[in-house]
């Protein structure tokens, strides 16, 4: 999926749909496109003003950097970043010759660049600078720049301010940018046994969710219904595919999640695998499109000799082992439990406990619904806003000790499992739900204080 952007801000290192990190990581530092710092013309002089000093206006040249801030938020004092990266590319349409990187500034020497190299940068190409900042007090370091110079020491052909501050504590900021699909493959695989008619008729109630969610983000959907088994009169659809030209698509998947159909078996895994590989699946499949399986059912997925690995991994061949382009869900029981008591005493529905469909959603980044309490339409907006391309989950790179600080778009979001966020702690995780999901290339910012000491390199 197109999952995510995470861009740490104080030092940052998905999934399909996961956020996109921008920054952080392993940056390469010795990599043929880096250029380092000339540590013999920096500026250090005490008549700096900071972010105002300009410390050359660009000439003619056509080199950009980006961004054209590094913010690397606080860190205690003596503890070093986790790097950065400024792209430096010549959008011009000749050479550019660029003698050093050099850090100026009278904080430079909080900041850091690799050893000095020059190169003649090629129009349409670009070269990569890691950077990485280390407080020796407790203040803000905010009168310092990177910048790019050309043949001349005068020459500066473009700037990158630097803003770091070293505290006691150390807080963190993740920022994400999110991401979406244009196209989505859906396919329903529901299980067809007696026990199965009350869910149906609850699943086929909710299905508005789907298409709601898919037409409010503008997705150019294609909807499929089969059973859960794998022979090959019930390998097939159920009925003709559901797609935004449909007159009333909710009623068309609703009356086709609630036809009965000769099919008992309960192999979710192998089902999908005969129907996608079939002739009527290959029709079904298109090859620029998310592919995400939505199953359901109250019993464990019992295919033979098709492990939750090799689904997942067989999944992600249909899209050029791109696993971010796939996803696989399901409404079922609990990850663990009795067999014939997966579900507890006076729960609305029965089911056994489904460890395989609980190890394929979690290898393919989708979401599981609880069918025991039917908890059915919570469960397909998830799956649907994951089906999509969007992220629900955005991983933090440090634990935070205390409530984060969840702004989207600039604007603060309320913790609230229903229309809003929560941490999950165990996968040190912000998950939103509802209304406040993220839209398409809205910005994530988490800022959060962490005990941890220096960050995670």
């Amino acid at each position: 999926m197109l999952r995510l952007l995470p861009v740490l801000l104080l030092a940052c290192a998905p999934r399909g749909g996961a956020p996109i990190k921008l920054g952080g990581g392993d940056t390469g530092a010795d990599s043929d496109d880096t250029i380092a710092r000339d540590t013999g013309s920096g500026d250090t002089g005490s008549g700096d003003t900071g972010a105002g000093d300009t410390g050359g206006l660009p000439p003619t040249g056509a080199l950009t950097a980006d961004p054209t801030t590094l913010r690397f938020g606080s860190l205690p004092v003596g503890c070093t970043s986790v790097a950065r990266e400024v792209v430096v590319t010549n959008d011009g349409d000749g050479d550019v010759e660029v003698s050093a990187l050099r850090l100026a500034g009278r904080d430079a020497a909080a900041y850091a660049i690799p050893s000095p190299q020059g190169r003649t940068l090629a129009a349409a190409t670009s070269l990569t600078v890691p950077v990485t900042f280390t407080p020796s007090e407790i203040k803000l370091f905010g009168q310092a720049r990177l910048e790019v110079v050309g043949s001349t020491a005068a020459e500066v052909h473009a700037r990158v301010d630097l803003l770091g501050e070293g505290a006691e504590d150390a807080s963190y900021e993740d920022l994400f940018v999110q991401g979406q699909a244009a196209s989505v493959d859906l396919l329903f695989a529901l299980d067809q046994s007696g026990s199965m008619n009350t869910v149906h008729s609850e699943v086929a109630r909710h299905l508005a969710v789907v298409v709601s969610r898919f037409t409010n983000l503008g997705i150019d959907y294609r909807i499929g219904f089969i059973t859960t088994d794998s022979a090959a009169t019930c390998a097939t659809l159920t009925g003709p595919i559901v797609d935004p030209t449909t007159a009333k698509p909710a009623e068309a998947m609703s009356q086709q999640a609630t036809t009965s159909r000769p099919c008992g078996g309960e192999e979710a895994f192998a089902a999908t695998r005969a129907f996608l590989t079939s002739g009527e699946g290959q029709a079904f499949l298109r090859p620029d499109a998310m592919l995400a399986v939505y199953a359901v059912s109250d019993e464990e997925e019992q295919s033979a000799g098709f492990s939750p690995a090799q689904f997942a991994s067989w999944l992600a061949g249909l899209k050029g082992g791109d696993v971010s382009r796939v996803s696989f869900h399901a409404l079922a029981g609990p990850r663990t439990g009795t067999i014939l008591a997966g579900c507890a005493v006076g729960s609305p529905q029965d089911a056994d406990p489904s460890p395989r469909f609980h190890a394929a959603i979690t290898q393919t980044g989708g979401e599981w619904g609880d069918i025991c309490h039917l908890e059915i339409a919570p469960w397909l907006d998830r799956a649907t806003v994951v089906a999509s391309g969007l992220a629900l989950r955005f991983p933090l790179t440090e634990t935070p000790s205390g409530t984060p600080v969840v702004l989207v778009d600039g604007v603060e979001v309320d913790p609230d499992p229903a229309n809003g966020w929560i941490h999950d702690a165990g996968a040190n995780e912000i998950v939103f739900s509802g209304s406040a999901v993220p839209q398409p290339g809205g910005a994530v910012v988490v800022t959060y204080a962490f005990d941890t000491g220096c960050p995670t390199p």
